[in-house]
């Protein structure tokens, strides 16, 4: 089973990734395209996640510290599942 798989399988806990660098989203948003801006005009801390921070948080949810965790979402997005008004 996967990490991603697993991580959305155990204990009914989910993983939402935003705006995330990557080979894929480069691909389609090359640095300082008006595609990246888009991306990042909606995310408060204006910048894209990495591969390494959305593993770290999924690395946690799977392991015995987040042992009394159930049934959680879990915004790894820089902000952007709250929005900028809030801020």
């Amino acid at each position: 089973m996967g990490t991603r798989t697993r991580a959305n399988w155990h204990y009914g806990q989910r993983c939402r990734a935003g705006p995330t660098e990557t080979e894929l989203f480069r691909a389609s948003n090359p640095a300082g395209s008006e595609g990246e801006e888009r991306y990042l005009a909606g995310v408060p801390m204006h910048r894209l996640g990495t591969p390494d921070e959305i593993a770290a948080a999924i690395q946690f949810l799977l392991s015995g510290n987040a042992g009394f965790i159930t049934g959680q979402t879990l915004f790894i997005d820089g902000g952007a599942s709250i929005g900028r008004a809030l801020l």
